[in-house]
């Protein structure tokens, strides 16, 4: 019915020069023993190519997943994007956290929202 959409979950789709990683996961796990595997078979394969992360959870210990004086976030996430150090994670899930952005390093962390929001990849 979408041709121009795509599934992202448990996948790699690559877009000119990125590589889309997508993972739809769960809402409030703190570990996924399914994206660790994953993970692992991903950062075999693009390790030191240009990534952007996509997840439904956000990663861990950061303001995207702050919620009601805690963080919620997903810690293996966050040890996939330390690790593989893409150059864009999009995220979501709490909508209290929607229009976020934030820096892990180097690393632009997005959570967009409901209607969504322009990034511009070079």
């Amino acid at each position: 019915k979408y041709s121009f959409c795509v599934s992202l979950h448990q996948k790699a789709v690559k877009m000119g020069t990125y590589w889309f990683l997508g993972y739809g996961g769960g809402g409030f796990y703190v570990e996924d023993k399914y994206f660790r595997k994953l993970a692992r078979e991903w950062y075999g394969e693009f390790n030191g190519e240009k990534v952007v992360l996509v997840t439904h959870q956000p990663p861990f210990g950061l303001q995207v997943d702050w919620l009601d004086s805690r963080h919620v976030g997903n810690k293996d996430y966050r040890a996939f994007i330390e690790r593989i150090k893409p150059r864009l994670v999009i995220c979501g899930h709490l909508h209290e956290t929607v229009g976020t952005m934030e820096r892990l390093g180097e690393i632009k962390i997005v959570n967009p929202g409901w209607e969504g929001m322009v990034i511009e990849l070079k």
